[in-house]
C-alpha cells in the first residue's frame, strides 16, 4: 500500500514538475530546468519499478505517459516562452501532437512532442553552455542503459507503428505504451 502510494506521488509530482520546467525554461534560469527535468526523468523511472514492487495496484498507473507527455509540452511551452522556439511553433507543436495524441490515443505523438521539448531543452542547455547540462544527460544515458531491451522491444517500435497509424488518423487504444 505505502509502495503504491509512493509510485503514484512519483507520477503525480512528474506534472507539477512540467509547470516549474516551462517556468525555469521560460524565464531564462536554464541551470535549474536542467536539474529539475532531471529529477522529473528520474521520478518516471522510478515509479514503475516501486509499482513493481508493491502488494496493492496503484491507483495512477494509468497516467504515466501522459504525465510525461505533460512534461514535454511544459519542456516546449518555456522554449516558447523564452523565445527559443517561436511562440506559434511552441503552440502548434502542443495543439497537433498534445491534441493528437489525446484524440487518436496514440501514444506516438506524445512522444513526439516530448522529443520536440526535451530536444530543444538539451540544445538550449549545450548551446549556452549551461553548467549544469551534463545532469539531465547523464540521467537520461543511466536510464536508457537500464532500459535497453525495452526501448528496442517496446517503445522504438511502438513509436513507429503509432505514428504510421497518426498519419492516417487511425484512433489507438491507449495512451499508454504496452509491453507488446
Amino acid at each position: 500500500m505505502i509502495l503504491a502510494a509512493l509510485a503514484d506521488a512519483l507520477t503525480l509530482s512528474r506534472m507539477g514538475l512540467a509547470a516549474v520546467v516551462a517556468f525555469l525554461i521560460g524565464t531564462g534560469r536554464a541551470q535549474g530546468a536542467a536539474v529539475v527535468l532531471a529529477i522529473a526523468w528520474l521520478t518516471d523511472f522510478l515509479d514503475g519499478r516501486v509499482a513493481g514492487e508493491a502488494s496493492a495496484p496503484t491507483r495512477l498507473g494509468a497516467w504515466d505517459m501522459p504525465a510525461d507527455v505533460v512534461l514535454g509540452a511544459g519542456a516546449v511551452v518555456g522554449l516558447g516562452l523564452a523565445r527559443e522556439l517561436p511562440s506559434w511553433l511552441s503552440a502548434l507543436a502542443v495543439a497537433l501532437l498534445g491534441g493528437g495524441y489525446v484524440a487518436l490515443r496514440q501514444p506516438a505523438l506524445g512522444m513526439a512532442l516530448q522529443g520536440l521539448g526535451y530536444g530543444g531543452t538539451l540544445w538550449l542547455l549545450f548551446a549556452n553552455s549551461v553548467p549544469t547540462r551534463g545532469v539531465p544527460v547523464a540521467v537520461a544515458l543511466g536510464i536508457w542503459v537500464s532500459s535497453w531491451s525495452k526501448f528496442w522491444r517496446v517503445e522504438l517500435p511502438e513509436f513507429f507503428r503509432g505514428i504510421a497509424a497518426a498519419a492516417r488518423l487511425r484512433r489507438g487504444t491507449s495512451l499508454e505504451l504496452t509491453e507488446g
